[in-house]
């Protein structure tokens, strides 16, 4: 077992500099035995405080720290461990940290929730080998969690979105579905359903197929190379249909630039069409992006609502208008950009989330999945 946590020294007031972070202890030792239902044989320890990741821990930084000394990406406890705690991921995207996912973490944690944060090399490393660490603690989690026996919460910023699909596209082939929890809701914000933006500029540089891959690992882009959406990753990101696991994703409705994570609105009408065309009657959209983005909102937790509702408006409109309308009216984006949708603690995607995950005193975990 390998989930990690990491400690922060509660360092006297005359010691602090304005705001600078404790410096991250460097050295593993055992777990306490004393803690019931732990589910992992070492960890960071302050002396003599209980093990957290500290808020001034989710960055770049420590992150590169955490991989270092644990050896391959980990989950970690944010702010404290308690394992009477319900539990609940938090997976971030290309290029973060977890940094983006403070103020959702501190809400979540301040409403009583156990914070895990993936660790992961979200840029050198191939989505499957992300997804394949991201499983194992997943497994980790259940076996030695008081909450096995209820559904896990998971939210996924960006790509982070991909690599916990992938992850359970892996447990299901493993013939461990969900790791063995009874339902996992996925709650994922502005995951790009249709590949990454970045393909075009990569691929012009670095010219063919071969040689796109050779650059992108001398580049320790190999992320990228997974998010083109030709790629043999996204050919066979939706082949695989999950048994109770339920993923929801909301979509940043930003000005301007292209968006990171097109929705609905950012392709064009022929798109459209073709994409409500797969949603109705099952046709593939010719355009890879597109065919990527319609299976994507097929397996959504709403799919089948969106489906119904483009039935609906369209036997007054176009199919291209009807999808917009129907999009809107089940799965509303939200007026923000790709990064402020996770990180804004104002965010309406944020503040839905503390609502749907705090937990409550009047009644149990919600078995919906």
């Amino acid at each position: 077992m390998s989930l990690w946590t990491v400690a922060e020294q509660d360092w006297a007031p005359e010691r602090r500099a304005e705001h600078e972070p404790p410096p991250l202890l460097k050295e593993p030792v055992a777990a306490r035995a004393a803690l019931p239902n732990r589910p992992l044989d070492g960890a960071f320890q302050p002396k003599p405080f209980g093990a957290t990741l500290g808020t001034h821990y989710l960055n770049e930084e420590s992150e590169e720290a955490v991989l270092r000394h644990a050896g391959r990406p980990t989950l970690v406890a944010y702010r404290r461990f308690d394992p009477a705690a319900q539990p609940v991921i938090l997976v971030h995207g290309l290029n973060g940290s977890g940094s983006e996912m403070t103020a959702l973490a501190d809400r979540l944690t301040d409403a009583g929730r156990q914070v895990y944060v993936f660790q992961y090399h979200d840029n050198s490393s191939r989505l499957a080998t992300s997804a394949e660490h991201l499983a194992r603690e997943i497994r980790t989690l259940h076996a030695g969690s008081a909450f096995r026996d209820q559904p896990l919460d998971i939210v996924a910023h960006s790509m982070g979105g991909i690599v916990t699909r992938l992850a359970f596209n892996r447990l299901q082939a493993e013939g461990m579905p969900r790791a063995g929890f009874p339902g996992v809701q996925v709650h994922t914000l502005d995951t790009p359903l249709a590949g990454g933006v970045h393909e075009s500029r990569w691929t012009r540089w670095l010219g063919a197929e071969a040689g796109s891959f050779v650059g992108l690992a001398l580049a320790r882009r190999l992320a990228l190379h997974d998010m083109r959406a030709t790629s043999a990753m996204f050919e066979g990101l939706y082949a695989t249909r999950l048994d109770r696991v339920a993923f929801s994703n909301t979509a940043a409705r930003q000005q301007g630039d292209s968006p990171i994570a097109p929705s609905v609105g950012d392709f064009s009408e022929v798109d459209r069409s073709e994409i409500a065309s797969y949603l109705v009657h099952g046709v593939v959209p010719t355009n890879p992006r597109a065919a990527n983005y319609a299976r994507g909102l097929e397996q959504d937790v709403n799919g089948e609502r969106l489906r119904e509702r483009l039935v609906e408006e369209s036997e007054y409109k176009l199919f291209s208008e009807a999808l917009l309308a129907a999009y809107e009216a089940v799965m509303p984006s939200v007026p923000t950009d790709h990064v402020a949708i996770i990180a804004d603690p104002a965010s309406p995607a944020v503040l839905r989330l503390v609502e749907l995950l705090t937990p409550r005193a009047d009644q149990n975990k919600r078995g919906d999945v």
